[in-house]
């Protein structure tokens, strides 16, 4: 009994080394190709050869195996390995090709530290999972919410743009740090091993809604016609003929069946004319009509923004003349501490040694006199801007008197 002991743990121990030497790599939602319960790999291009595909992957997850297979089209396929680097954990698979439609990555530049990173991991090799990371420098990043578990080695990182900048090595012990293979050592192995890096895809770009014209407009505060047309409508396109040429100084825009943009604006037939201003309708006119009329609607509707804002004008000039009302005050003060300060230059100009009494007053003198210069261009605006309220004011206008000059020998 002993020895059928002996032998069966012999046999587990056999099976289970032989188990985990085979690294079996399949596609995961058409992007990433998962191992079972050990890694990852992602699809990097076509082999110039033979035109099968190229994955990268972490070299441990294919290092002293006995057999590589890819999932691909629901059967296996043997896949090998072209290039490995030991020493910096990352190597590179070949297989035939699929039918599948697998997306290839383009390798960008390294990450650069602080740079937010996104690694596409796979928790036990099965189950998708994102992990978000920042980089603390090329080779090493600390994951934000999550830490790397087994699964993840191999699998991707990237940046927002989808550029594949490193590919998951290790995790570091007792943290949620984990060693990324940059993607300058993955483009060095390439050459090393194949002689060239093969041919990038672009780079994704980020699907942008498109804008109604309504949505648009929002953004200029100029005024723009807005035309609603129809391929089929007979006046639309003699009007772009014949009416079209004739607009001056007019922006214009033309949708042309567009049920979309028909039904914000609530248009119902062809043609129709929309004007706006600060993103908000102003007039519309619907039919055939001529540019001299369209030219007409947008200068009633500058007429009726400049009434608008006349308000605000009129509040505007009430508050400069309640405070130039306030400074031609200080001016009438300031004139009878002039007087009083003649008066006093007067009295002391026959005393002996008032030479240092008389400059510190010339001194107060030239600043009072430069006070008033400054106040005259803005007394004079006040006639102006009464009249522009339209309430011109009966009082008498302060004007100030000529800058008084010291006259005399004060040394």
């Amino acid at each position: 009994m002993i020895r059928n002991s002996l032998i069966a743990l012999l046999l587990f121990v056999f099976c289970a080394r032989c188990h985990a030497q085979q690294v079996r790599l399949r596609v995961y939602d058409s992007n990433i190709i998962s191992s079972v319960g050990y890694g990852g790999c992602v699809r990097i291009g076509i082999s110039q050869k033979n035109s099968n595909w190229l994955y990268a992957t972490a070299a441990h997850n294919v290092r002293n195996v006995r057999r590589i297979e890819v999932l691909l089209d629901n059967r296996w396929q043997i896949a090998s390995v072209v290039g490995r680097d030991n020493k910096n954990d990352i190597a590179v698979i070949v297989s035939f090709p699929g039918k599948e439609k697998i997306r290839s990555y383009r390798i960008g530049d390294d990450a650069k530290a602080g740079e937010k990173v996104k690694l596409k991991g796979l928790y036990l090799g099965k189950k998708k999972r994102d992990l978000w990371g920042i980089a603390l420098n090329g080779s090493e990043v600390d994951t934000i919410d999550k830490s790397v578990i087994v699964g993840d080695s191999g699998c991707p990182y990237f940046r927002h743009n989808s550029e594949l900048v490193g590919i998951q090595s290790a995790k570091i012990p007792q943290t949620k740090r984990a060693i990324m293979v940059p993607a300058s050592r993955l483009k060095a192995l390439l050459i090393r091993s194949l002689g060239y890096i093969p041919p990038q895809p672009n780079v994704q770009k980020k699907r942008v809604k498109k804008e109604l014209p309504l949505q648009k407009i929002k953004k200029d505060s100029t005024c723009q016609i807005i035309l609603y047309s129809g391929s089929l409508c007979g006046h639309c396109q003699k009007w772009k003929r014949d009416e079209l040429p004739k607009l001056r100084g007019i922006t214009i825009q033309i949708i042309e069946d567009n049920q979309k943009a028909n039904a914000q604006a609530g248009v119902t037939s062809y043609p129709t004319f929309i004007a706006t201003q600060s993103g908000k309708e102003v007039a519309r006119k619907v039919g055939y009509t001529t540019a001299n009329k369209i030219q007409a609607m947008c200068s009633q509707t500058k007429n009726k923004t400049c009434l608008r804002c006349l308000p605000q004008i009129v509040k505007k000039c009430n508050q400069c003349r309640q405070r130039f009302n306030e400074l031609a005050q200080q001016l009438k003060s300031l004139n009878e501490t002039i007087v009083l300060m003649n008066t006093e230059i007067a009295k002391r100009q026959n005393k002996p040694d008032n030479s240092k009494e008389l400059a510190q007053l010339q001194s107060q003198l030239r600043r009072v006199n430069s006070r008033i210069q400054a106040l005259e261009p803005l007394l004079k605006r006040r006639l102006i801007l009464e009249s522009a309220t339209g309430e011109i004011s009966t009082e008498r206008t302060y004007e100030p008197d000529e800058p008084i000059r010291i006259r005399g020998n004060y040394r």
